[in-house]
């Protein structure tokens, strides 16, 4: 047993002393390493030399894409100036006729009907009104009222004169003048065509509504204004059979040009009595 053990120490001696002895370095022929040096100097002087390697230029980078630069906001002064420059330009148009241009001169008799109309809650202001040669009244060189305002013949008016009121008249914004056109019109005798409006319920009617614009009371048309609308009552009833018919009429009768006004807010212009109607289907 005792050789045992000493047999396994010598064994684990020899195997330490083996793995930490360095390893030994290979033996080369001198003569061989000799051989090889004499090739490549021959081939080194025998052959053409390599040029030296010049350094590789760097690649160029595409040139950054250039945005052009906002144009500069314009200052106050040349905000000034533009404004000026297109006021000039405008200034420079001709202007609407209706604008530029004085009432046309109508030759014949220059009348003052109308001046002497008393009108509530209104004052008349001065016009044209001129009776021709043929008998028309030109009413400051837009609007010509034919007829003699008889109850044979009386005046024929257009809408767009009556409508006319709204230029000068508006108590809410404080415009109480009524042109010396339509107060020559109060109280006489005219005739005039639109659409006409009846009561909803009734069975006779004396009374409805002749407006410029064509409304059924609801969905079609243009609702009437003061302006263009006029309250008739006529001379004697008449049985009412088309109540919701959009009918279109002529209607003649004494006018009278009477404001009918809440808080300054206008509800009616023009009232109509004495009138007879004739529609037409």
């Amino acid at each position: 047993m005792k050789w045992f053990w000493i047999i396994l120490g010598l064994v684990g001696a020899i195997a330490l002393v083996i793995a930490f002895q360095p390893p030994r370095a290979a033996k080369t022929d001198p003569s061989a390493t000799q051989d090889v040096d004499a090739a490549i100097q021959a081939m080194e002087s025998s052959g053409p030399k390599p040029a030296p390697a010049t350094p590789k230029a760097a690649p160029q980078q595409p040139a950054p894409a250039t945005t052009p630069a906002p144009s500069p906001a314009p200052t106050s002064d040349a905000l000034v100036k533009e404004l000026m420059t297109d006021r000039a330009t405008d200034a420079s148009k001709p202007l609407a006729k209706e604008a530029t241009q004085a009432p046309a001169k109508v030759e014949g008799e220059l009348l003052k009907d109308g001046l002497d109309r008393t009108i509530a809650n209104a004052t008349v202001k001065p016009g044209q009104l001129v009776r021709t040669p043929e008998g028309a009244i030109v009413a400051d060189g837009k609007w010509t009222i034919r007829g003699a305002g008889t109850e044979q013949n009386p005046y024929v008016i257009p809408w767009e004169l009556l409508t006319s009121a709204m230029d000068t008249y508006q108590p809410r914004a404080q415009l109480k003048d009524i042109p010396q056109r339509i107060a020559f019109l109060d109280g006489k005798r005219v005739r005039i065509e639109g659409y006409i409006i009846f009561p909803l319920i009734a069975q006779q009617v004396d009374q409805f509504l002749v407006t410029f614009n064509q409304w059924d009371g609801c969905c079609i048309g243009v609702p009437p204004s003061a302006y263009d609308a006029i309250e008739v009552n006529l001379a004697s009833s008449i049985p009412l059979t088309r109540r919701h018919s959009l009918l279109f009429g002529g209607v003649e009768g004494v006018l009278h040009v009477a404001p009918l006004l809440s808080e300054g807010w206008i509800y009616g212009l023009y009232a109509m009595d004495d009138a007879s109607l004739k529609l037409e289907f």
